[in-house]
């Protein structure tokens, strides 16, 4: 069940409880706080640089 990446772990957690038939409001309420922060934290996150290419042996002697 989990991944072993603990925010995709949270994110399920939350995802389980606020489903869950027998969970209580402040549990839901916690959940929806999970997934709320975890949204918000994707929206935040730069996105990856790009690498320079590489230079071949023959490109370095022009």
């Amino acid at each position: 069940m989990f991944s072993g990446d603990a925010d995709a772990d949270l994110r399920q957690m939350a995802q389980l409880m606020i489903v869950t038939p027998g969970c209580h409001a402040d549990d839901r309420a916690l959940a929806a706080a999970v997934l709320a922060r975890a949204a918000q934290d994707d929206e935040q996150e730069e996105p990856a640089p790009v690498p320079a290419q590489k230079r071949r042996w023959w490109q370095r002697r022009a």
